[in-house]
């Protein structure tokens, strides 16, 4: 696994953008707070984390960040539009983290084969 940091740096420019718009919206401050660390979790995967034994295991790994980062957004948005309690968004993001989990397990744990063309 290599850690690439002009990537990671401009995730966490992008995960300050994220906290300043919940925060520009009027969400509440532990919802912005728990919304802006899964979505940094997520932006650094894709951006500034790669896997220097095959190609498969960094698509898979930023795949399956991407998609876990676009779901959550989107939920946290319709949370905090919605006035949802916090223990389901604590919940639904905790799930989102643990899919993260197991896609970077699966990436560093070698069951990722590569395929030849």
């Amino acid at each position: 696994m290599k850690f690439r940091p002009i990537p990671a740096v401009i995730a966490l420019l992008l995960g300050g953008l994220v906290c300043y718009g919940y925060l520009a919206c009027g969400v509440e401050t532990v919802m912005t707070v728990i919304a802006t660390v899964v979505a940094l979790l997520f932006l650094v995967s894709v951006l500034g984390i790669g896997f220097t034994t095959g190609p498969n295991r960094t698509v898979l790994f930023s795949t399956v960040s991407s998609i876990l980062l676009l779901v959550t957004f989107l939920l946290n948005i319709l949370f905090a539009w919605l006035h949802v309690a916090l223990p389901v968004v604590i919940i639904v993001n905790a799930l989102a983290v643990i899919g993260w989990l197991f896609a970077l397990y699966a990436s560093l744990s070698g069951n990722v084969k590569n395929q030849k063309s």
